[in-house]
């Protein structure tokens, strides 16, 4: 059986399920070169069935992440309550627009597919969008049992639901609903602090590391919680998600917290303690759930997604503060993740069992080996044969150099695992400064993740969970932290990713040189992106990357380029 699935959210996207194995997965952004993209996925349906070598034909069904016709009522209700409290309607009514046309797209799936590739009209099946989250993670888990959480703006109306995973059989315990949501309200204060909201968060959190959450009790007074349901409710006089992506926000909210800052306006104190608040709410919020659902499950293990998931801090707290012994979230928690789980979730319906996934490293997109030679030749630029490039890049790297690494089949999901990387020593201090300003042109207090030989982890990280997705930003060891500064957030964390031979040989075989030339099983590993693009994902990308940007040497696997002989 083959199926396609599909995503058209936040982060449009396509994977192709043959006999439960994951032959395909792209995101639309990486073909579009626009962030976040949301439009039909008919590029990534392209690439998919390129990727798998089969055409439209050879697929049985399709599933979306998305039910278009559950929950409608409840959210037009919702918001209409909402608008006259708010006096919002144009900002809602617009708003509502997107929601429709995404909804349109949805119904006319088979059509769209139809009108694009030819071929019979294919049978469309809809998964709720929170089973989708669940499954992606439950299903890609090593898991036989876990309970599950999920997290993000909103579904058809579900904001975050709790259940178990039994054997293949997903069950939800607890639910709530729109229009109370912890993405909404992360994403309102990404808004009020000036960056784009359902895309900045991450520099949310990156910048409450450097404050204080002298503004959390203040946030907290603002929801509800109920400890027997574990419903919580946000204050329709404070918060107003619609209105907070056109950077407005009600009176009540700006005499609690000031003005908004203005994008591109210097950080201060301030907006450094509200990142710090609204981050330690968020986390104090969803421990408290966590605790909950391993008291009614007494499970061990726990699954995570949702775009909330993407919160490596809170992931780690989970980790360090509840009683789960082990984590998992899948490569992509957010809304690409949808396509994925919907169709893991309709295989299962259909075959009664779990998914034989055969290649778990979620390096699922496009290569493009057959055209290394031919491109480089293209460019008329001196390049050299690297016979073992792993051991090369590991020797330029420490020297000090950085390296952009291009091989193989791209990652799926926002963060670069090495196949589309930038990759440089985890030293001096002074190397986080220097990517960020000329290598990625970004804020200064963005951090970096480390990669790191998954057998050596637990020495350097004060609390363990394997992180082979950079899922959690664990506590650098004391001992440990003057060896990688690079790395090592001010708060003494770092995003980590574990790095076995089985799941990365190459990358594996870099950091087992690094570490014979200089003692560190650790690198610096960053996205293969500058500033507010999506990450690299054809020879193109990478070219113009590493053209326009201070890194010193680019692989594109054995193909070795100096930035000198440009």
């Amino acid at each position: 059986m083959v199926i396609l699935g599909l995503s058209n959210l936040d982060n449009s996207s396509a994977v192709i399920l043959g006999d439960g194995d994951i032959l395909a997965a792209c995101e639309e952004e990486r073909f579009t070169r626009k962030k976040h993209e949301k439009s039909f996925p008919i590029n990534s349906i392209c690439n998919c069935l390129k990727i798998a070598g089969i055409e439209i034909s050879d697929v049985d069904n399709v599933a979306i992440g998305w039910i278009p016709y559950s929950g409608i009522a409840h959210r037009v209700i919702s918001s209409l309550i909402l608008t006259v409290r708010q006096q919002s309607w144009k900002r809602k009514a617009s708003k509502g627009i997107g929601y429709f046309q995404t909804i349109k797209e949805q119904l006319l799936a088979g059509r769209i597919l139809e009108s694009n590739f030819g071929g019979k009209r294919l049978p469309v099946h809809y998964v709720n969008h929170h089973l989708a989250h669940a499954s992606c993670a439950c299903f890609l888990s090593p898991f036989e049992k876990a309970a599950y959480i999920t997290l993000d703006g909103t579904g058809e109306y579900q904001t975050s639901t709790m259940g178990t995973y039994l054997n293949g059989h997903l069950q939800r315990l607890y639910q709530n609903k729109y229009p109370d949501s912890l993405g909404h309200l992360y994403s309102v204060f990404t808004s009020f602090l000036g960056f784009t909201p359902n895309s900045g968060e991450g520099k949310v959190m990156g910048l409450a590391a450097y404050g204080n959450p002298t503004y959390a009790r203040k946030i907290a007074n603002l929801i509800d919680f109920d400890k027997r349901s574990y419903h919580f409710i946000l204050s329709p006089k404070y918060f107003d998600y619609s209105s907070s992506l056109l950077r407005e926000f009600p009176p009540k909210f700006l005499d609690l917290f000031g003005d908004p800052r203005i994008p591109g306006e210097e950080l201060n104190d301030r907006h450094r303690n509200i990142a710090a608040s609204v981050q330690s709410v968020v986390e104090d919020i969803v421990i408290r759930m966590t605790d909950f659902l391993h008291k009614k499950t007494r499970l061990d293990n726990i699954c995570l997604s949702g775009g909330v998931a993407l919160n490596c801090v809170m992931n780690a707290k989970i980790k360090e503060k509840t009683s789960f012994e082990n984590i998992y979230v899948p490569s992509a928690p957010s809304d690409a993740g949808v396509s994925l789980g919907a169709a893991l979730y309709l295989f299962h319906k259909f075959n009664g069992h779990r998914p034989d996934i055969k290649n778990l490293a979620p390096l699922w997109g496009p290569e493009y080996e057959d055209q290394y030679k031919s491109f480089l030749l293209s460019k008329h630029v001196k390049f050299s044969i690297a016979p073992n490039p792993e051991q090369r890049a590991a020797e330029l790297l420490s020297r000090g150099k950085i390296i952009g690494w291009f091989t193989g089949r791209m990652e799926f999901g926002p963060r670069a695992l090495g196949s589309r990387s930038i990759i440089a020593p985890p030293f001096p201090e002074k190397m986080k400064e220097i990517i960020n300003k000329r290598v990625k042109f970004r804020e200064n207090f963005r951090p970096f993740a480390p990669i790191i030989l998954k057998e050596d982890a637990p020495g350097w990280f004060e609390t363990y969970n394997h992180s082979p997705n950079m899922s959690f930003a664990f506590r650098v060891g004391e001992e440990f932290r003057k060896k990688i500064p690079a790395v090592t957030h001010v708060d003494g964390r770092a995003r980590l990713q574990t790095v076995d031979e089985r799941m990365n040989p190459g990358l594996f075989h870099m950091l087992l040189h690094y570490k014979k030339l200089t003692g560190i099983p650790v690198l610096l590993n960053t996205s293969f992106n500058r500033k507010g693009e999506p990450i690299v994902c054809d020879l193109n990308d990478a070219w113009n990357c590493f053209r326009n940007s201070e890194i010193d040497y680019l692989f594109i696997d054995k193909y070795l380029i100096d930035h000198a002989n440009l």
